[in-house]
């Protein structure tokens, strides 16, 4: 992110899977000529998996999502237990998932832009609950799981 926004890159994104059939610069630098950040559409959401960075200045906009969204995968990546310190994650206990994917982070990012507030709902505190409730004991699951967890079962621990 340093480098795209200290040298004023373009930046073409593709993920390994992704296979480009036409030039797709005459629609960037065309009908797509004045926006900064060019995402595939994945029904509602964004696709991280291909897009497309032009025109992007440090401190705009388009640098704030680029950057959030580099901060958060290297959060979450390299600092999973820093999961608890989200809003609506306190609850959890090692080990965290803290979903580090560009994908679902994204989405999160770009409704933070939007909506002025940060959000981590979909890309990491979903996927944390989630994770807990696919891999936890079957012992450890409501409503037993309070008490066995009051009582200091340790596969209840982080449940």
């Amino acid at each position: 992110t340093r480098l795209v926004l200290s040298h004023r890159l373009n930046v073409f994104h593709l993920d390994a899977d992704v296979v480009v059939l036409a030039n797709p610069y005459p629609l960037f630098k065309g009908a797509l000529a004045q926006h900064a950040l060019v995402f595939q559409s994945d029904g509602p959401f964004a696709n991280a998996g291909v897009f497309y960075v032009q025109h992007v200045a440090p401190g705009d906009s388009a640098a704030w999502v680029l950057e959030e969204l580099n901060r958060r995968i290297a959060r979450f990546t390299y600092h999973p237990e820093s999961v608890r310190d989200l809003p609506h994650s306190s609850w959890s206990r090692a080990p965290h998932f803290a979903n580090a994917d560009e994908q679902a982070n994204l989405n999160d990012v770009l409704a933070s832009s939007l909506n002025g507030r940060m959000t981590y709902a979909a890309g990491v505190e979903f996927y944390e609950a989630r994770f807990k409730r696919q891999f936890a004991s079957p012992r450890c699951t409501r409503p037993a799981r309070q008490k066995r967890a009051e009582k200091g079962d340790p596969e209840c621990q982080g449940v």
